[in-house]
């Protein structure tokens, strides 16, 4: 995202960055596939993490020799260079964000939630996030050009209100992505009995719905006319689509149909391909262009946290209410072989689906999140054109 941001102009950015959405997109439907057909091999699970190593030995060649590579810094050293990092603030970032998802990720799996280890974990997590945001806001450790968070970007009149929009609608993106990338095979594992390959495939709907229309949104905000540059009515319409296909995934029962799913699943993919990659493009265009390379790293950041923070609160949602409905059906000591027949039963197949619905109830708040900032955006095109009527 910041090659991008170094590299092109602010009207080829849009489809730049929708490409990327396509080429994710492909990763995604492939991923799910070879590592599925590892599973169910002789090869085992294992080689679905080791075959990144050759394909990452054929990217090489093209990241070394192929790619721009712009200097910010002509002549300066190495060691200049790293002594210019906030080494102080990504540690405690880093620190902060690791904490909190061990504690989201630990609580009523390894720990119980009013241990003294989750406390401790909540605890550790605050403080970090408090101490973060006193040794950015005093360039502690650093300097104001320096800080690894962009706290110029937030706090500028001119362009805060944009910037803190696209930082929610990008994290609720992540979310509203991977939630359903996570759970959607786990669902037909269960009730129809697929193989990892073939749990991979009932990806493809959601996977290129979405896709096809992050391209067509990037190509339609980059368009040279501009006529297609007012952005707001695009989070708008995704959030209302993303609100009404997870609530549709929320109600899904062990006996719905496939069908059913399929076209929940697709349209989900329609409402967030309006809004995950469009907030980059958004927020470069509305700073000006020296800073488009911080503002795509916040992007990148709100991108990652979304994803990371509902895949943890997402899971141990699932896991906890999976524990408890099913400590309520089987007995209080059960062997193996029980359980293993126990979870063909249908009380256990509609415990476990219902757990895996509590999730969506996140991408629901995420469509949400994305339709109330739509409604807070300014009426203007993505080049600062003012729209008619604009605010």
């Amino acid at each position: 995202m910041v090659l991008i941001a170094a590299t092109t102009t602010i009207q080829e950015r849009p489809m730049y960055l929708a490409c990327i959405g396509l080429t994710w997109g492909l990763g995604t439907i492939l991923g799910p596939l070879v590592g599925g057909a590892f599973a169910d091999s002789d090869a085992t699970w294992r080689w679905a993490f080791y075959i990144n190593l050759p394909i990452g030995g054929l990217a090489a060649p093209v990241y070394l020799f192929m790619l721009p590579s712009p200097d910010p810094q002509p002549g300066a050293s190495i060691i200049k260079r790293l002594a210019e990092i906030d080494w102080v603030g990504a540690v405690l970032m880093l620190g902060a964000i690791v904490t909190f998802t061990m504690a989201i990720s630990f609580g009523g799996v390894m720990y119980e939630w009013n241990s003294g280890s989750e406390i401790a974990l909540f605890v550790v997590a605050g403080v970090l996030f408090i101490v973060f945001g006193v040794q950015q806001a005093y360039c502690i450790g650093t300097t104001i050009q320096r800080r690894i968070f962009p706290v110029e970007l937030i706090s500028s009149r001119k362009y805060y209100r944009t910037i803190i929009l696209m930082f929610c609608v990008t994290a609720s993106g992540g979310c509203a992505i991977f939630i359903p990338v996570y759970f959607i095979p786990i669902f037909f594992q269960f009730t129809r009995g697929d193989s990892a390959i073939d749990a991979a495939v009932r990806l493809l709907p959601f996977i290129l719905v979405m896709v096809v229309v992050t391209l067509a949104q990037g190509g339609m905000l980059s368009h040279p006319s501009g006529k297609f540059g007012l952005y707001m009515p695009w989070f708008t319409v995704g959030g209302v689509i993303t609100v009404i296909a997870s609530t549709l995934m929320y109600v899904v029962e062990t006996d719905t149909s496939t069908a059913w799913v399929y076209g929940a699943s697709a349209m989900l993919g329609a409402g967030v391909g309006t809004y995950t990659q469009a907030g980059f493009s958004i927020s470069q265009a509305s700073v000006p262009e020296e800073m488009a390379a911080v503002a795509a790293s916040l992007m990148a950041l709100a991108q990652t946290s979304g994803i990371n923070i509902a895949l943890a609160v997402s899971n141990a949602v699932f896991l906890n209410r999976a524990e408890t409905r099913l400590a309520k059906i089987l007995p209080d000591t059960v062997t193996e072989d029980q359980i293993q027949l126990a979870i063909a039963g249908q009380e256990i197949l509609e415990a476990i689906v219902e757990a895996l619905n509590l999730p969506y109830i996140l991408v629901i708040t995420a469509g949400t999140l994305v339709l109330v900032c739509s409604v807070l955006m300014k009426r203007e095109r993505l080049f600062m054109k003012a729209a008619v009527g604009g605010a």
